[in-house]
């Protein structure tokens, strides 16, 4: 998927390849389950838990912070 894909985040919020790489980074400091690589020139995102609850967890921490 592109992040310029139909429904995607970068599509719906007008986001640009650098700023949310870079908000995914930000994430990745803060939760060790995600991780970021780049191979060939070719980013990938990977997570090691189940996505949905890392996301539940994420926006969790997110909105009681």
């Amino acid at each position: 998927m592109s992040i310029y894909d139909f429904g995607s985040p970068g599509l719906i919020f007008k986001l640009t390849e650098s700023v949310l790489c870079a908000a995914i980074e930000n994430l990745t400091r803060r939760y060790p389950q995600i991780s970021l690589a780049d191979a060939a020139g070719k980013i990938q995102f990977s997570f090691d838990d189940d996505p949905q609850a890392l996301a539940h967890q994420i926006l969790h921490d997110y909105y009681t912070r």
